[in-house]
């Protein structure tokens, strides 16, 4: 967990880094859920992809404020 911290504040601060490693900690298991609920891997890996794109962009709109 405190790891985890970490890994956002460092992103938040800009690092692309701590987004690639929250990104490949965090994408197995999002898919899985996503297919589980959605039952079209297809539009779960839409989904996913697009939670992630979610936390780029809201991390930028921090950034430019």
């Amino acid at each position: 967990m405190l790891h985890d911290r970490w890994l956002i504040l460092r992103f938040r601060r800009g690092s692309q880094e701590a987004f690639r490693r929250i990104y490949e900690k965090y994408r197995d298991d999002l898919l899985r859920l996503a297919v589980s609920l959605l039952q079209d891997k297809s539009v779960a890996e839409d989904v996913v992809h697009e939670v992630f794109l979610s936390l780029i962009r809201a991390r930028c709109t921090v950034c430019f404020r």
